[in-house]
């Protein structure tokens, strides 16, 4: 049986890659939070725009995933048939 850590050797770097952004993003909404509580609105307004824009690239992303895993799929399936 293999360890925890022996395990998470064989996750797909895109897997890693997503948890990397979605740390990342998450760090960043903590720091929003901590800027918000401190009341510094200029700095609260740079920082959701980033998170913003972090979401929606990471979206994008996935979404590029899912259609090229959809279209490989149409294809296998097809040279099935």
């Amino acid at each position: 049986m293999l360890g925890k850590r022996q395990k998470s050797l064989h996750r797909p770097r895109r897997t890693n890659s997503v948890r990397r952004q979605l740390k990342a993003i998450s760090m960043s909404v903590g720091l929003a939070r901590l800027q918000l509580a401190a009341r510094a609105l200029p700095q609260v307004g740079s920082t959701l725009r980033e998170i913003h824009e972090d979401v929606q690239s990471l979206r994008r992303r996935l979404e590029k995933r899912r259609l090229a895993g959809f279209n490989a799929e149409k294809v296998l399936v097809g040279a099935n048939e």
